[in-house]
Formats: C-alpha cells, structure tokens, sequence
C-alpha cells in the first residue's frame, strides 16, 4: 500500500487565513490516521505580493495549533528545497519539456500590446481571450520561426511559456457534490506556465510539478484546464496518472465553546476548526476535554478521522467538494 502523503501549501502574501489552517489540521489528521507525512511547501512564485515575515508567521501558528510538520520548510526532507522559489530551475526544465512536446509555447506579447488588444475586443463588445483562436497571429513559437523564436530569447526579449489548451475537448469530471461535469477545453485559455521576467513558474505549473515530485500528493484543481495540465506534465514526467484531488476546504471561524482558560485558546480553535461540517460536532459537546491543548483532542481526532464517500452539503469531513477529473 502506497504511503499517505499530504500537503499544505499556503503563500506567504500575509496572515494565516483561519480556513487556511483548517485545510491543514484536516490534512494532517488524514495524513497521522493512515501513519503518513504532513508535508509543508511555501508557495512564494507571486514576487509582486510577497509579505516579509509571512512565512514564520505561518510556521509558527501552525505549530500553535499543534498540527506537526514532517518535512518541508524549515524541516527539510528528502525532496527539498520545500520553498518554490529556490526550485526555479526545476520548474523551467519542465515547461521547457511541455514546448518540446506540443503542449506549451513562447509567447512575446508585451503587456502594453495585450492590453491594446483587450481594448479593441471591448469595443466591439467582445472579451479577449488569450486561447486557440489568436496564439497563432500573436508573435509567439506558433507564428514565428525556430530562427525568430532562438533570436528573439538570445537578444534578451521578454517572454512566457503559455499552457497549449487543446481545441474542442471534453473534461469529464465526478465531483461528490455536484455529480459528473463536463467542461469543453474551447472555452479555457491558455495559461501562463512561467515568465522570464523574474525567472518563476506561476502556480498553474509549479503546483503540478512540485504535487509529482513530492511523491504522488493530491493535486488541487479550481478550474477544468488543470486537467489537461497535469495530462501533460504527467506524461512528460513518465507518469500517466492524471486524476486530481481537491482537498481543500475553507469556512469562517465560528467559536460555539465557552473559552474559559487561557492556554485552551489553541485547543478550541482546534476543536471548533474539526467540528465545522464533520462527524465530530457532538463529540466536542459530548466529550469537552477534547479542546484540552494537552494534545488528548488531537489524538481523538487521529484516531477518529475518516472521509465519507459520498455526502450532502455540510455532512462530510470536506467543506469543498473532493474533485476526481479524467481526461476524455
């Protein structure tokens, strides 16, 4: 049986978002459950909205909370460096990989050039999209020669790597939730995967890549395109499995128990945070020293921890829905 590893992933642009920690307790009791390894990866590629002292800020709450951490930053472990910002080589290798095999191309639009052209659709009533239908009028690898493409990288010429969204595809995919969904890839646009401009891979890339390396955790998927996405990092990496998971689940703190002792203040975050849309809401009525910080609340909820298989709204351990997608 394949080892249970999980992953919290947050961006030091500022505080720790309560639904945030959330997101990491219910990972971390999935993960001690099954006897395996919470991982914590800081995910840093948005240079413009970096917040000093964010990261220790999360470090520390996190260990506040008492969710323990088996390897990333600040732990190490055997896939470091754990912080994506010192893994940019890696991350260009691969998009790099996604070019040579179809699925990715440069593309030298500047921004004042994109936004002349978001302009003109405006004014004919239209959205731009940056998708099948203009990658190959732009100046990109799809329009420009190999020649015109090694000068234009060689002379310092700012570019992108952009995702290559096929046309006219179906992603087929079984949310708990919602039931099957079927997404047409003509309606998505082409991701940016990584820009020259600071050397760094935007999350649509460096959160796949990063989720394959760390040794098959789940991937988190927001829209259909991460679909095709993973297909192809997937392929290139020599690994077919394409399925996604979305495990995150963010909800607003509500405190529903009485704070009575100060160094319980931790123990009843906890508790609240496990008992919003799990089984575990009349077992922090039934049983109150589970808010104890003497780590007995924690162990309950190891041993206790499991996900439904299917539920309705508000029932089950995931506040959002657990996504599985598959490539028609």
């Amino acid at each position: 049986m394949r080892e249970v590893r999980v992953r919290f992933a947050p961006s030091p642009t500022g505080p720790l978002h309560i639904g945030g920690v959330r997101t990491a307790l219910y990972n971390y009791l999935f993960a001690r459950h099954h006897g395996g390894k919470m991982i914590l990866r800081i995910e840093d590629t948005d240079s413009q909205r970096f917040v000093p002292g964010a990261e220790e800020y999360i470090i520390e709450s996190l260990k506040w909370c008492g969710i323990e951490i088996d390897e990333g930053v600040g732990y190490g472990g055997p896939h470091a460096p754990y912080r994506q910002s010192e893994r940019r080589e890696i991350y260009l290798k691969y998009a790099k990989q996604l070019v040579d095999a179809g699925w990715a191309y440069y593309a030298f639009d500047t921004s004042e050039e994109l936004e002349a052209l978001r302009k003109e659709y405006e004014e004919r009533g239209e959205t731009f999209a940056y998708n099948y239908r203009v990658r190959t009028t732009l100046p990109t690898s799809l329009s420009l020669t190999a020649e015109e493409v090694e000068s234009r990288i060689a002379r310092g010429d700012i570019w992108v790597i952009r995702f290559k969204m096929p046309e006219n595809e179906v992603v087929a995919m079984h949310d708990l939730i919602r039931g099957d969904v079927e997404v047409n890839t003509s309606t998505l646009d082409d991701k940016v995967l990584y820009k020259s401009a600071d050397q760094l891979p935007t999350y649509h890339l460096a959160n796949i890549v990063d989720d394959h390396l760390m040794a098959g955790i789940g991937v988190d998927t927001d829209t259909a395109g991460f679909g095709h996405l993973q297909k192809a990092v997937a392929l290139n990496m020599g690994n077919d499995q394409a399925d996604l998971i979305d495990m995150t689940g963010k909800q607003h703190l509500k405190l529903r128990l009485r704070i009575q002792h100060a160094d319980h203040i931790a123990g009843v975050v906890r508790a609240d945070l496990v008992g919003i849309g799990s089984h575990f809401f009349d077992d922090l009525f039934l049983q109150p020293d589970l808010i104890a910080g003497n780590g007995h609340g924690v162990q309950h909820f190891i041993q206790k921890f499991f996900v439904h298989g299917t539920f309705p709204p508000f029932e089950g351990i995931l506040a959002r829905s657990d996504t599985v997608c598959n490539i028609k």
